[in-house]
């Protein structure tokens, strides 16, 4: 690979039905999560995460996906809350095009292969 100038070299990929159905599901699971934290008034990552996490469960994701979903959910709530204070004409939360995150321990190479985990 060539890192001169920031740039990177090629690199092959071809999705998986795997890879579409995390791709697909991961914002569907924030909004979820977003609808969840309207409902109950959760402010709180934790307090989100008790009240969605076993909702999460029938997507059949990796438990990793469902701490991120809720993560990601907290972070628009609490930027949509900060814009109520500004503005009560703010539109309700959602997640629109989002890339599930991926953290670490959540991947890992094996050779020039990169794993990542789908199902929990």
């Amino acid at each position: 690979m060539d890192h001169e100038g920031g740039q990177g070299g090629k690199q092959n990929y071809r999705h998986t039905p795997q890879i579409l159905f995390l791709l697909d599901n991961f914002p569907r699971m924030v909004n979820d999560c977003i609808g969840i934290g309207l409902e109950t008034g959760a402010t709180s990552r934790n307090r989100l995460c008790q009240s969605c996490y076993p909702l999460l469960k029938p997507y059949g994701l990796h438990n990793w996906y469902s701490l991120c979903a809720v993560s990601v959910a907290a972070g628009i709530l609490k930027n949509y809350r900060s814009a109520l204070r500004k503005n009560d004409d703010v539109r309700r939360p959602r997640a629109r095009k989002l890339m599930a995150q991926i953290g670490g321990q959540a991947f890992k190479i094996e050779g020039d292969h990169l794993r990542i985990p789908i199902k929990s």
